[in-house]
This record gives C-alpha cells, sequence and structure tokens, in this order.
C-alpha cells in the first residue's frame, strides 16, 4: 500500500509540474510572437537628412535604429497595446540637428505612422565684445563681408545670421568710428563645430604703422600678405613694406599670407602680438622656391629581381620590390624630370610611363614603371598582332624567313637540300598602342620521292617547295621582311637559293648539266620577283613583284611524284610554283621580291628581305636535306 500511495502522489506531482511549464511556455512564446495582435507598430519618415550621413533613432529609450537616408522607417518591434510610445534621437548626424514632431503618445490602440522626423545643418553664432567705443561713435563690422552689424556701445555682440556646420567666418571693420581705429582680433577662422565668442573688437584714436621686411621673392612674382584676415597688400618685390591701416592702441595684429606666389612658399616671422603699444618693424616674410619629389610605383619585379632607375640622368634609385618609390633628390617648381631605366633587371624589361615632364608644379607620385618578359617570340607560322606596350619606344626585331623543302630521292640518288631563309635583324622606333601586324612564314614541303620502276630504272623525285617569307608589318614605312630559302630539286646539284645575302637580295637557285646547262630561278630582290630558270625541255617562272608572300610549290615528275608545297606566308611577293609536269625543280621562296622557279631539276630562288637603316642580312641554316621539310620561320622582338 506504501508503494503504490508513493508512486501516485509522484504521479500527480509530475502531471503538475509539466502543467506549469506548458503555461510559461505559452505566455513565454506569445510575447516573443512580432505578429502579436496586441502589437502596435510605429512607423514614420525622416526628411533633410544629408547624403552619406545617418541618424539613429530609439522607441521608448532602447530598440536603436540607424536610418541613412530620407524616406519612411519602421521600428522593428512594436509597444504593446494601450501602452504609451516615445521616438527620441539617440545620435545626431554629422553637422546636422534632427528634431522630431509626432514622436509619443500614451495608450496606444492602432500602429503609429505619423512620427517625422526633420534634420537641418547644424548652425552657429558668431559673437564677441567691443571696447573702447567712444561716447557717441558707432563702428560698423561684417561677417563674411555681409551681415553688416552696426555697433554704438561697448559690451558684446552677436552677428544676426549664424554659420552653418564646417563653415567659415571673418570679421572685419567694414566703417570705422570717427577719428578711431578698430582693430579685429581672433576674427577668422573655419571648420566651425560651435559657437563663435571670442572675436574682440579694440577701438582708440591713438594708432600704430604695422610694417616689415620681405626677402627671396623670385623675380616676377608677387605676395599678397593679410593683417588679421583684412587690409590685404600685394607685395611685387623685395623690401620694406607697411599695412594702410593701423592697429589700434592694445589691439592686435595677425599677418598671414593670402596668396602664395607661384612656384615659392612664404613663411612669416614676428607675425603675431596683442596689447599693442607701439609702432611695429619687425615683421619678416621670407620667400624660397617650391621643391617637388618625383616617385611612383614598380610592377612586374620578380623575386631577387631588381631595377635601377634614374631622374634626368642621374639621382640613380635601385628598386628591389614592387611598390611606392620616390627620388632622394625633388626638383624645383618649374623644373623638368625625366624618369628612365638605369639598369634592366636579368630577363625583363621595364617600361617607363608617365615619366617625363617639362614644368613640374606639384608633388608626382604617377610615374609607373611595369617590368615585362623582354622578348615576345612568335614560332609557328601564321598571322599574329602585337601591341606596342605602354612606356615602349624602341624595339628590335629578328625576322627569320622559313626554309626551302629539299628535293625528293630519285631510285638512290638523294634530293637537293632547300635554301635556307634569312635571318633579318633590325631596330623599330614604335609608338605605344601602335599594332604590328606580324606574318610568320611556314616551311617549304618536300618533295615526293621517285620510285624505283623496275630494274635500276627509277622516276625522278619532285622538287622542294619553297619557303615563307616571315614579315613585319608589310607595305607598311618600316616594313622588315625576312625572304624563305628556295626549293631544291630532285636531281643533279640543283640545290634551293638561300635567302639573306648582300642589301637584302634572295639567292638563285642552282643549276643542272643532266641535258645541257640549266640555270636555276632567281632570288627576289628589292621587291621584284627573281627570273624564271631556264632550261630544256623544261623552263621555270618568275617570282611576284612585292612585299612579302609565300612560297611556290615544287615542280612534280608527273601525277603520282608529286612537289612540294610552298610554306605558308602572306604578301603579295609569292614564289613562283613549278607548274610543268616533269620539270622536278625547286618551288621560289617568298619575300621582298618572290624567287622564281627552277627549271629542269633545277633549284628554285630565295625570296628577297628587306628592312629599314641599319637592318642586316644573313642566311640561316633551316633549309630541308633530301626529302625534308624546310625549316618554319620565326619572330622575336626584343623590348628595348
Amino acid at each position: 500500500m506504501d508503494q503504490r500511495y508513493s508512486v501516485m502522489r509522484w504521479s500527480w506531482a509530475a502531471r503538475l509540474l509539466a502543467a506549469v511549464v506548458l503555461v510559461v511556455a505559452t505566455a513565454g512564446l506569445a510575447c516573443c510572437d512580432s505578429s502579436d495582435s496586441n502589437m502596435e507598430g510605429v512607423s514614420g519618415s525622416v526628411s533633410g537628412l544629408s547624403p552619406g550621413e545617418s541618424v539613429v533613432l530609439e522607441l521608448n529609450g532602447r530598440n536603436p535604429m540607424s536610418v541613412s537616408s530620407a524616406g519612411r522607417f519602421t521600428f522593428p518591434v512594436g509597444v504593446s497595446a494601450n501602452n504609451a510610445y516615445s521616438v527620441t534621437v539617440a545620435t545626431q548626424p554629422r553637422g546636422q540637428v534632427c528634431t522630431v514632431t509626432n514622436g509619443s503618445g500614451a495608450a496606444i490602440t492602432n500602429n503609429v505612422t505619423n512620427v517625422h522626423v526633420a534634420c537641418a545643418a547644424q548652425m552657429f553664432t558668431v559673437s564677441g565684445t567691443v571696447t573702447g567705443l567712444a561716447a557717441g561713435s558707432n563702428v560698423v563690422l561684417e561677417d563674411n563681408g555681409a551681415d553688416a552689424l552696426a555697433l554704438t556701445t561697448n559690451g558684446p555682440f552677436s552677428f544676426a545670421t549664424p554659420v552653418a556646420f564646417n563653415g567659415a567666418y571673418a570679421v572685419t571693420v567694414a566703417t570705422e568710428p570717427s577719428g578711431a581705429i578698430c582693430t579685429v582680433q581672433q576674427g577668422a577662422g573655419a571648420g566651425m563645430t560651435a559657437d563663435v565668442a571670442s572675436v574682440a573688437v579694440t577701438c582708440s584714436p591713438v594708432t600704430f604703422t604695422v610694417s616689415g621686411t620681405l626677402n627671396g621673392l623670385a623675380s616676377g612674382m608677387q605676395v599678397t600678405l593679410d593683417n588679421n584676415s583684412a587690409d590685404p597688400l600685394t607685395l611685387s618685390a623685395d623690401g620694406k613694406f607697411t599695412f594702410s591701416t593701423p592697429v589700434a592702441e592694445f589691439g592686435a595684429f595677425n599677418i598671414t599670407v593670402g596668396t602664395q606666389p607661384a612656384g615659392q612658399t612664404c613663411s612669416v616671422t614676428n607675425g603675431q602680438a596683442t596689447q599693442v603699444t607701439a609702432k611695429v618693424a619687425n615683421i619678416t616674410v621670407t620667400c624660397s622656391t617650391n621643391t617637388y619629389t618625383v616617385g611612383g610605383s614598380v610592377s612586374g619585379l620578380g623575386a631577387s629581381q631588381q631595377v635601377t632607375l634614374e631622374d634626368n640622368g642621374g639621382d640613380s634609385l635601385t628598386v628591389t620590390a614592387n611598390g611606392s618609390f620616390t627620388f632622394a633628390t625633388p626638383v624645383a617648381y618649374g623644373g623638368a624630370y625625366t624618369v628612365t631605366v638605369g639598369t634592366q633587371p636579368s630577363g625583363l624589361a621595364c617600361l617607363v610611363s608617365n615619366g617625363a615632364s617639362s614644368s613640374i608644379s606639384a608633388t608626382v607620385t604617377t610615374v609607373a614603371i611595369n617590368c615585362v618578359s623582354n622578348t615576345v617570340a612568335f614560332t609557328t607560322p601564321g598571322n599574329y598582332t602585337w601591341t606596342v606596350p605602354s612606356g615602349l619606344s624602341v624595339i628590335s626585331i629578328v625576322a627569320t624567313g622559313a626554309g626551302g623543302g629539299g628535293g625528293g630521292v630519285s631510285g638512290s640518288t638523294a634530293g637537293q637540300p632547300g635554301g635556307a631563309g634569312a635571318v633579318v635583324t633590325s631596330t623599330l622606333n614604335v609608338t605605344p598602342g601602335e599594332v604590328l601586324n606580324l606574318v610568320v612564314g611556314g616551311g617549304g614541303g618536300a618533295g615526293t620521292n621517285g620510285p624505283f620502276v623496275g630494274g635500276l630504272s627509277f622516276a625522278w623525285g619532285g622538287g622542294g617547295g619553297g619557303g615563307g617569307s616571315s614579315n613585319v608589318d608589310p607595305g607598311s614605312n618600316h616594313q622588315v621582311i625576312a625572304g624563305g630559302g628556295g626549293g631544291g630539286a630532285s636531281y643533279s646539284g640543283g640545290a634551293g637559293g638561300d635567302a639573306g645575302g648582300s642589301g637584302g637580295a634572295g639567292g638563285n637557285g642552282g643549276g643542272s648539266t643532266v641535258i645541257g646547262n640549266e640555270a636555276g630561278g632567281g632570288g627576289g630582290s628589292a621587291g621584284t620577283g627573281g627570273t624564271a630558270g631556264s632550261g630544256s625541255p623544261i623552263s621555270g617562272d618568275s617570282g611576284s613583284n612585292g612585299n612579302g608572300g609565300a612560297g611556290g610549290s615544287g615542280g612534280s615528275n608527273g601525277g603520282n611524284v608529286v612537289g612540294g608545297s610552298g610554306g605558308a606566308g602572306s604578301g603579295a611577293g609569292t614564289g613562283a610554283s613549278e607548274t610543268n609536269f616533269g620539270s622536278c625543280g625547286g618551288g621560289g621562296g617568298g619575300g621582298y621580291g618572290g624567287g622564281g622557279t627552277g627549271g629542269y631539276v633545277t633549284g628554285g630562288g630565295a625570296g628577297g628581305s628587306a628592312g629599314p637603316t641599319g637592318t642586316t642580312y644573313a642566311p640561316t641554316s633551316n633549309g630541308g636535306g633530301s626529302a625534308t621539310n624546310g625549316g618554319d620561320g620565326s619572330i622575336v622582338i626584343t623590348l628595348q
């Protein structure tokens, strides 16, 4: 019986505890539910709030909410029905004062939507004290050249028009009293954040002149001095000066530079004093020429790399990391600066942008040094464009024409080698942003081998194709053209001509003595196509005139033993193709005047080459061997 009663008693206690927890939890949820029908919302509008500023509002002394623009606002929490609400400004915006209307109420039964917060610029008064004004006299003061204030007695004064937050004030004497001078002390200021009450105006019939000496003013320049933010005095030469308005006895003076001379900075010594009781003659104004530093930023340097910069050919500065730099020696006002690279980092070319000016008038921080790889190579046949980067004016070009293909094997006799393309080295003056059109020539194809046709009999192989030229801006005033090598014949000494001869001329193709004295195709030169190779019974064709071009195809030996294809290229100066069956001659190389084709089993001529004054020409070694394609051309640009 005791055991059953104990269990029953625990069960009732547990049920009672669970009921209490449920009631408390339900009440808690009701309080936290933002959609409770017993809660009333509070909202309104803000007007006049300055852009970029914010005002912090509170509801019933808590629940702060920041409003950052004019318009509607709603507090995220409400007020219980039949309770009071009070909207206040917890934090004012900078330089403004916001006031709340319709901001409070009691026993509300509906949502409140008409709270209004009006923001306006914070205003400050300018005031001070007048002393020494004789009876029956009057003085007229102005603030910022307006808001005239006439005073007839000594004592405090205040201007009628306040000054907005962060504004300036300048109190001056517009009309002096009869027989006296009034001097303003502490009469000017800027960036106001509070009322000003310290302006002191001292009047007296006894006055003292204020004078001094000017030194160091540059010829042709002028400087304007002010006393107590008024009485401007413009000086155009060194020497003595005196302000036109004297200072009242027991007044003050404050000499400042109102307008500095161009390119100079003038400073004042002994320029302030109060309680003046004698003439002032010891003010010194000293002017000196302004100097400005020159600097900028470096980008693109790798680890452990450095670049040495110079300004105006000296003042060397070694920079070891990317980031900002400043030269040690400043430049005087009106002087020139020219930033150059004295020593380039290994493997890089550092290019200068915004690096020069003929007349400096401010500190320079915009010089840009961009370090990039100092070589750009194009080695795959095709057409390209390359844009000259900022800060670059000179580049070096090494253009290589493609080699001619070798002639095909004739039975067991090796074909003749193709000619080499030209190596053309030149220096070009360029302009940042200029676009260079580039063409990399393709190697001439090898002639097809001639097979045995029974016993010791065999067919001659096909002739090799000419190599294409490599070009930089073909047709422009600073064109660079590297001619392609001629194709090799298949038999009996008809090697392709080498490009890159004297003055850029293409070499002639090799001849043959199989039947007579057959001549190979002529090399192109100076934009004129090479002459046709001669022979019996078959002669070749002349190369095309013009700038740059593809190589011509080699001659075939019937339909089954074809000549090699001409190397790819672009331009009018294409090498001639040998189209006569049975010729077995080499195709002409493309270039500044394409090479002519070989005649009967003779080599094709090489294309001509071109470049501006100072260009050098030489053959390379990329001609194809027996039954071998010629090597492709290339263009390598080196930044200087």
